[in-house]
Formats: structure tokens, C-alpha cells, sequence
């Protein structure tokens, strides 16, 4: 384990109520694992016990972070075509929080709020759901699976109730990236705003090996349609060593990225509404 991911760690950054929708931890192959057949056959019957539900849905395709040409625009969605292999499963556990995805090239954790009555277990419940699961599922598919992509990625839903009680609040109150919101002569203001941007990681010796992402969106949370933001944060790249072992410690340094990012780019009266503690 490098220094950073152990400082994370040692000295987390605490909230009394935190916003985490879902924390995701993704790993990618550069072998296909096995059919379908086989991946429900000889995977899912060992955790059935734990997951019961299963589920199909559509396919999530390759994405890898190349640097030998400019970047092109993207989206950091998770669940997008182009619809490359079969299926994708999702093994689902009681009473849904924690769910499993695979299919032939990817390996997938999650959890999910699932209502307010469950609280967010902390990044090491899911870290410790992969070491365990992961290395059944590459089992399962008898094949030594190389990895060539990692991705952990957490989705905050953060509430924007204006205090007009239309639309969205300003971003600028959830995000310090942004200045108050300015008037404009020819319109009104803003009823919602977006916001994503991409930043190149590198390696000691300046050799990049992924990119991390921060983006804002608005939306309506599902359970009451209160307006919110989904504020997203994930750094996906290769991994030290193509193995569990690399894919681990890059989950890691991304949560103490992405723990530390949360911090700096959200303002002093989220933090208080949060009770964030250092």
C-alpha cells in the first residue's frame, strides 16, 4: 500500500451525515472471463446465499484511458452502450445495498443507498466485498484474468432546494469551483447548472496512468422528487500490476483522492450541514 491510500486510511475524513449515493469499485479485463453460461453456472451459485436476486441488464462498454492521442469529450456514466457483449448480470443482496455485477470483461461492487434507514458503511464494507469476491469470481471463471483497467467512483446526492422553491439552488453554494451567482442583463438566472472536468494522473517519473473526473448534474431524487445535485467523483487507469493485488491499491490512492477532492471542492456550509469532521 503506497503512502497516500495508508494516510487515508490512518486519518479518514469523517461525516455525521454523509451524502454518498453509491460507491462503485470496477475492475476490467483484457481477456474475455468466460460465456455466459459458464459465468452464471459456475459464479453465481457460490454467493447465491448472500445475493439471491439476480438481474440482467445491458452491457457496459470497453473504456480505457489512452494518452497517445487528445481526449475526447465523455461521460463517466457507468451503465452506457454500445451493447459489445451479451449481457451483464447483477447479483443483488437483501435488502439491495450491496450488489454485484460481471460480465465477460468486467467485475463490478457496489454499494447503493437503498432508503435512509441504512447508513453508509464506510469504503472499507466495499473494499472488503471485493478482496473476498473477486478472487471467487476469478476462480469461478478458471482463467488468470489480466487487468488493464480500475475504476472507484462515488456519487454524492446532495440536496438543492432553492429557497424560491423552483428549480435548483446555485451550484456555487455546493461547490467552490464556482463564484455567486452573477446577473445577467438579457436573461434570468440560471435554473440549474453542470459542471464536469478531467485531470491527468501520473506517476513519479510523470508517466500518466489515469484520469479523474469531477462532475455536478442536476436531478430529482426518486423517493419525494426533491431537486438535487449529483455530484460524482471517479478516477479509473491501469492498475501498478495487472492482478487484484494492483487493482486494490488502486482503489486505494482513488478513494484517498477522491476523499480529499470531496473536501477541497465543496463549500463551508455543506460541511456544516454534514458535520464533516478531520
Amino acid at each position: 500500500m503506497d503512502a497516500a491510500a495508508k494516510t487515508a486510511i490512518d486519518h479518514p475524513v469523517t461525516f455525521a451525515r454523509p451524502p454518498v449515493n453509491e460507491v462503485v469499485l470496477s475492475i476490467q479485463f483484457a481477456n474475455q472471463a468466460s460465456d455466459d453460461a459458464m459465468l452464471l453456472a459456475e459464479f453465481w451459485p457460490r454467493i447465491k446465499s448472500r445475493f439471491p436476486t439476480l438481474e440482467r441488464q445491458p452491457p457496459i462498454a470497453s473504456v480505457v484511458e489512452d494518452f497517445s492521442s487528445p481526449p475526447k469529450p465523455g461521460s463517466i456514466e457507468l451503465e452506457f452502450g454500445p451493447q459489445a457483449f451479451p449481457q451483464r448480470y447483477w447479483c443483488i443482496s437483501e435488502p439491495g445495498n450491496d450488489l454485484i455485477q460481471f460480465q465477460k470483461d468486467r467485475f463490478l461492487i457496489n454499494w447503493r443507498k437503498q432508503g435512509d434507514d441504512i447508513p453508509y458503511p464506510r469504503y472499507e464494507h466495499v473494499r472488503e466485498g471485493f478482496s473476498e469476491l473477486a478472487p471467487i469470481f476469478q476462480e469461478a471463471v478458471s482463467a488468470s484474468l489480466e487487468i488493464t483497467q480500475c475504476e472507484i467512483t462515488y456519487i454524492n446526492q446532495i440536496n438543492a432546494s432553492p429557497e424560491s422553491g423552483f428549480g435548483h439552488m446555485e451550484l456555487s453554494r455546493v461547490l467552490r469551483l464556482f463564484k455567486d451567482q452573477i446577473s445577467l442583463e438579457a436573461v434570468p438566472a440560471a435554473e440549474d447548472t453542470q459542471f464536469q472536468s478531467r485531470h491527468v494522473l501520473r506517476h513519479d517519473d510523470e508517466e500518466p496512468f489515469g484520469r479523474f473526473y469531477i462532475s455536478a448534474s442536476p436531478g430529482f431524487r426518486n423517493s419525494d422528487n426533491a431537486p438535487v445535485y449529483g455530484v460524482t467523483l471517479m478516477s479509473r487507469g491501469a492498475p501498478t500490476t495487472p492482478d487484484l493485488d494492483g487493482a486494490i491499491g488502486f482503489f486505494d490512492d482513488g478513494h484517498d483522492r477522491i476523499v480529499r477532492t470531496f473536501k477541497e471542492i465543496t463549500t463551508e456550509d455543506m460541511h456544516q450541514e454534514w458535520g464533516l469532521e478531520d
